[in-house]
């Protein structure tokens, strides 16, 4: 599992922090099929270690759903590229 604190102190301040790592914390089985996906092979660990957004995005727009997008849909979406 990734560590929400130190990818969260990556892109925000204090307030923004809590909020993104309450949001992971909230969807943690998500986020763990994410870091799992991530984790599965060489390059994509690479991508994730050097580009953390790859946890930061789903948080935002996972918790969207006035855009008609859901955590399952985008971890789906994610899974099969």
């Amino acid at each position: 599992m990734p560590d929400y604190i130190k990818v969260g102190k990556l892109f925000y301040n204090t307030k923004r922090l809590v909020v993104f790592v309450a949001r992971c914390l909230c969807h943690n089985q998500q986020m763990e099929r994410l870091h799992q996906f991530f984790s599965c092979d060489a390059l994509l660990a690479k991508v994730a270690e050097e580009n953390p957004f790859v946890y930061e995005q789903p948080t935002r727009v996972g918790l969207a759903p006035c855009r008609g997008r859901t955590w399952r849909g985008e971890i789906v979406c994610t899974s099969s590229i």
